[in-house]
């Protein structure tokens, strides 16, 4: 998660409480000009910066004047870059062949460097994959799943292995930390969504209420609640001490990538994915979290590669072709 840039935008439909507000538009903040098609794009939370596979160099972009910040270089074309730390100082980039990396953006070094066991394919190729991944919001943490095997946590300053998660993580954004990194929780490949206390690695508890594939997973705010989507079209709120689903969303139309939980809880937005034309886009939806009301609904025009809320309120996406990335405003917090 490549098409060329459609001419025109995707009309986007809203239902709208007065109390609410909606865009009639998305605003394009920022066009990108890359040297290759995407290989993955971070961004921070703070909306400034961003970060794409270039070749063989990772590219820093400040948003606001679309311009490198900096150029790190690495020892392979085949790197992709896969998260972000909250302040846009540490990036994890990783290749198919189990190589993975934190890099300090301030200074282009390698503060950690991982290896992950790969499956042998028909040409003698390891090829893995380690992408369902999260750093801690304090950075303290780094939580890393790889093609289908356990997450392992890592102790960023000191590089140590902390524990291994059990089971297996679904997609790029299936581990999420708590906002008071206490807590980690997995959207699992066999459908079980597992949460675990982070620093032994405990699992507390776990939901099996997901017949397919969980994608995403996102805590609220006060670590009560994760709220999870995936390959059953819905998303479910789910407690954290028992791990009961405690409320279930209407099916929507398409598979749940992503999902995310807005700074003030009271939004849920979902990026979706066609699941028999995946290279094709899909809509981005935005509902109230205890209504379920839909307040946007936009159509990107290519792929989503990125979706986050941002600490102001509004929410981000990131489309996609073989030359740019383009940075969308999908929704605005009200200011007044």
């Amino acid at each position: 998660m490549n098409q060329i840039v459609a001419a025109t935008v995707g009309a986007l439909g809203c239902a709208i409480a007065t109390t609410v507000p909606c865009r009639a538009d998305p605003a394009l903040l920022a066009t990108l000009q890359i040297p290759a098609a995407p290989q993955g794009i971070a961004i921070s939370p703070s909306g400034h910066l961003a970060a794409s596979f270039g070749e063989k160099n990772v590219l820093l972009w400040r948003l606001q004047s679309e311009t490198v910040a900096r150029r790190i270089e690495l020892d392979s074309a085949r790197f992709s870059v896969l998260s972000m730390s909250d302040d846009g100082q540490l990036i994890l980039v990783a290749d198919l062949e189990g190589n993975a990396a934190v890099i300090d953006t301030r200074t282009g070094k390698k503060t950690l460097e991982m290896r992950f066991g790969g499956k042998v394919t028909q040409d003698g190729v390891a090829w893995v994959a380690p992408t369902p991944q999260a750093f801690a919001h304090a950075k303290r943490y780094l939580a890393v799943g790889a093609d289908g095997e356990p997450a392992t946590v890592f102790e960023l300053r000191s590089g140590r292995r902390l524990c291994t998660l059990e089971g297996p993580p679904g997609g790029p954004a299936g581990i999420a930390f708590s906002r008071d990194d206490r807590r980690i929780v997995t959207a699992g490949t066999d459908g079980i969504v597992r949460i675990f206390d982070t620093a032994s690695g405990r699992l507390m508890a776990k939901n099996e209420d997901f017949r397919m594939e969980a994608f995403s997973a996102a805590f609220v705010s006060d670590g009560t609640q994760v709220i999870v989507g995936g390959g059953d079209r819905i998303v479910n709120a789910i407690d954290v001490e028992t791990g009961r689903t405690v409320h279930s969303a209407p099916p929507l139309e398409d598979v749940v990538a992503y999902v995310g939980v807005s700074p003030n809880d009271r939004f849920v937005a979902t990026a979706l994915m066609q699941a028999y034309h995946q290279k094709y886009p899909a809509p981005v939806v935005v509902t109230e979290r205890k209504s379920g009301k839909e307040v946007v609904r936009w159509m990107p025009p290519t792929l989503v590669y990125a979706a986050m809320w941002m600490s102001s309120g509004d929410l981000l996406a990131i489309t996609g072709s073989a030359q740019t990335l383009q940075v969308w405003q999908v929704y605005r917090k009200s200011r007044t």
